[in-house]
């Protein structure tokens, strides 16, 4: 009998999905008071992988900081029994803004359990035993991070009856009403990225990352009227112009191919209206380098380094040429794309790819023993989740491509149906805030302007690399040159969404210089008389170069002293 008992235990064990983090055992309740319980289910990945996931996971503490707030209470004592513990933390109540600040993420993650792994390659199953695992932790609505959850989520929306399912980063089609979908406008935190790592970038170089001082080679090379040889900020090779490549883990065109197109689309409209110009600026002490912009290359491209300035280069490239295939760690180093654009000196690299990020910053073949590009990380602020003072990973980031994953998708739970009470010891307490705009069985889409947009930091702030392990957004090089809500900014986010949603299915299809061109004639014929050179922030809501110095003069270190 004992022989059959282990005999059949053996094969019990066998049998049992390697997955999710499911236990046979009990599941401890999620944090939270009953009606207020979010569990998180990963996208198939490490809940710490400094990209979509960890920053789902943070929406989850930022909500759980503030629940207090939407059903009208305004006293301490109430306020800290709604709000999640580990949220809260420490911190102490402000009386006057009637809430406990802000979330201290790193300690909240020490404590903060609301989630449930599923592992890389693990296929259906992996994501169904993980929602059957967030609903037994007595879950009131379940998140899930990301797209990789599209062929199980009408499961999920089953299981939870009538409790909401939040979707982020997909669109949900079944026939189900308690799914709330949040989509990204990513071709315009692309475009927001690229155009400010492209204005950063073609400034005359300076004698260190933003002195604000300009290089003396550069005032030399002016002085002489070289001005198609003035070596800018961005290129690591001291050239006159900048090369920048990209990649994403697999083609998925609302998800990673339209950060990429928005890149391309800020690269293409940059070398149309911008290159070919000659340009007078002033660094912070007053010497002028007078120059002509130089057309930005496209390192996917084929040819020489020279026809890599012409978006036709990109016309007919494969997918490996633009896709590690996979999302993994280390991906990017096995597959021929990122390789490829250190083969071809790309001063900029744009990984679309989550921790393949780290690929780009630590690869050490022969073609980066020296050369170190500079990255714009994507999904969230990734200098701050990956950037690294000890072997100074933090002075390479020039921004990022964010979904703001945080304010969407706070946005959505505040608007959750089955969040619309909290029960405490037998007292219930309804949302008095958003009473009546419950987004059950919708899609966002792109709601309000903070959704997709880059993480440069604002010209008030001054540019910190960050000390004593300690990074924060202002490592950042960049700082913002978009704002969608004003003039020509408006315009061209208009026409960023309307010709990528139009320019077909498939990645070669906008991968294209016929898309992109495409771009370019639609805002210029909307923009007829724009002086892009000139153009100020404040005003069109898009820096030209000019104000963009300006701007990025605030900010720099000699102003600090």
């Amino acid at each position: 009998m004992k022989k059959l008992l282990t005999a059949l235990t053996a094969l019990v064990a066998t049998a049992a999905p390697i997955s999710a983090t499911v236990s046979c055992k009990k599941a401890e309740l999620a944090e939270g008071v009953v009606g207020q319980r979010v569990v998180m289910v990963t996208d198939a990945g490490n809940i710490h992988d400094h990209s979509f996931n960890e920053g789902a996971w943070e929406a989850i503490i930022q909500y759980g900081m503030n629940i207090h707030e939407k059903f009208g209470i305004e006293n301490e004592e109430e306020a800290r029994a709604l709000d999640y513990a580990s949220s809260v933390g420490e911190n102490q109540w402000n009386p006057e803004k009637k809430n406990f600040g802000e979330v201290d993420f790193k300690k909240a993650k020490e404590k903060n359990k609301n989630f449930v792994e599923v592992r890389e390659g693990s296929g259906a199953s992996g994501f169904t035993n993980a929602y059957n695992t967030a609903i037994s932790r007595g879950a009131d609505a379940i998140f899930l991070a990301g797209f990789k959850h599209n062929d199980t989520v009408q499961y999920a929306a089953e299981r939870m009856g009538e409790k909401t399912v939040v979707f982020l980063d997909g669109t949900y089609k079944g026939n189900r009403n308690n799914v709330i979908s949040i989509v990204y406008k990513s071709e315009l935190a692309g475009f927001n990225a690229g155009w400010d790592a492209l204005m950063w970038a073609n400034l005359p170089k300076m004698t260190s990352l933003n002195s604000g001082e300009f290089d003396p080679e550069a005032i030399q090379k002016s002085a002489e009227k070289k001005v198609n040889e003035i070596p800018v900020q961005g290129s690591l090779r001291d050239k006159s112009h900048v090369s920048v490549g990209m990649f994403g883990g697999i083609s998925i065109k609302n998800a990673v191919d339209d950060f990429l197109w928005g890149l391309l689309a800020a690269m293409n409209l940059y070398n149309d209206v911008m290159a070919g110009q000659t340009v007078k600026l002033k660094d912070v002490k007053n010497n002028e380098v007078e120059y002509t912009l130089q057309k930005v290359e496209f390192a996917n491209g084929k040819g020489s380094e020279s026809q890599r300035q012409d978006v036709k280069s990109i016309d007919a490239l494969e997918e490996v040429d633009w896709f590690s295939s996979n999302f993994e760690s280390g991906g990017a180093t096995r597959s021929s794309v990122m390789p490829k654009l250190f083969k071809n000196q790309a001063d900029i690299i744009f990984p679309v790819a989550g921790a393949q990020t780290n690929d780009v910053l630590s690869y050490n073949e022969e073609d980066a023993k020296i050369f170190k590009p500079y990255v714009i990380g994507v999904d969230a602020d990734q200098v701050i989740s990956i950037g690294d003072e000890r072997i100074g990973t933090n002075k390479r980031f020039i921004t990022s491509a964010k979904k703001n994953i945080i304010s969407a998708s706070v946005y959505a739970l505040e608007r959750a149906k089955s969040l619309q009470e909290a029960i405490v010891g037998g007292k219930t307490y309804k949302n008095s805030k958003y009473a009546g705009e419950t987004k059950d069985g919708q899609v966002l889409n792109g709601e309000q302007a903070d959704w997709s947009i880059s993480s440069s930091r604002s010209a008030d702030q001054k540019w910190d690399a960050g000390k004593d392990g300690i990074i924060t957004n202002s490592a950042n090089l960049a700082v913002q040159s978009i704002d969608y809500e004003k003039g020509s900014s408006k315009i061209v986010s208009k026409k960023l969404e309307n010709i990528f949603k139009e320019s077909g299915s498939k990645f070669n299809e906008y991968f294209s210089s016929k898309s992109l061109n495409n771009f370019v004639e639609q805002v210029k014929k909307e923009l007829t008389d724009k002086k892009w050179a000139e153009s100020k922030l404040n005003e069109e809501g898009i820096a030209g170069i000019q104000d963009y110095l300006n701007l990025l003069n605030r900010t720099n270190i000699v102003n600090q002293k």
